[in-house]
């Protein structure tokens, strides 16, 4: 693993915890990991080992970045059990999961964009703001260009719609819909069920898409095909 250098900086208040699957052989790797760490709005970056190996792997960050930078080792990223494990170390006001195995590479000032679309929001769970978001998501770019996500309507309700890998969350809508009195427990529906929760608590004002125009205004870069 390379080392990654982090510039220290106090520009932006620390606002976001970000959830990164780890995947050492993918091209950008160590890029992203830069970039995340870089990135003044970031608390703190959980890189998601699948294994033993990959977790030993990861660790080489975590000791360069001890303080902001740590490792959790699951061999399943879709199920329940990986929210309650993640929800009591969460600490800022959001949360950014990317839980694909392809490859990341962050657009220019990605993060701090969605994080401007969501500060536009009240940060009240419960507030009935029809402009108050839980869930933010963007269109990306992939090998075969621009791959749009999908406007949130009534109805979508199905878990193959296409909301993109890189996805903003609420953290208080999380620590809720793990602490809503059925106790959720799914081993590969995690997220479609906190989906559907997000969903039944604010209607389609809950979502909201950051639609990309022009290519130099991107949020994200997969730049292997993703779905």
């Amino acid at each position: 693993m390379p080392v990654i250098h982090v510039i220290a900086s106090d520009k932006m208040k620390p606002t976001i915890d970000f959830i990164l699957v780890y995947e050492p052989q993918n091209a950008h790797c160590a890029e992203t990991i830069e970039t995340i760490l870089n990135t003044d709005c970031v608390n703190q970056l959980f890189l998601i080992a699948g294994n033993s190996d990959a977790a030993q792997d990861a660790q080489a960050v975590t000791t360069q970045n001890a303080k902001r930078c740590s490792v959790l080792q699951t061999d399943n990223v879709n199920g329940t059990k990986f929210l309650r494990l993640i929800a009591p170390k969460l600490e800022a006001k959001f949360t950014l999961f990317y839980l694909s195995s392809h490859d990341l590479k962050l657009g220019y000032r990605a993060i701090e964009r969605l994080l401007q679309t969501a500060g536009y929001h009240a940060d009240n769970f419960a507030d009935n703001d029809p402009n108050s978001a839980l869930m933010l998501y963007s269109d990306r770019y992939d090998s075969n260009g621009l791959h749009p996500t999908i406007d949130y309507q009534t109805g979508s309700l199905r878990d193959d719609f296409d909301f993109g890998s890189l996805q903003l969350i609420r953290t208080s809508a999380i620590r809720h819909f793990l602490n809503n009195g059925r106790s959720p427990r799914y081993r590969f529906a995690g997220l479609y069920a906190l989906r559907l929760f997000i969903s039944s608590k604010g209607g389609n004002s809950a979502f909201t898409r950051t639609a990309l125009q022009r290519n130099r205004n991107r949020l994200a870069c997969f730049r292997t095909k993703a779905v």
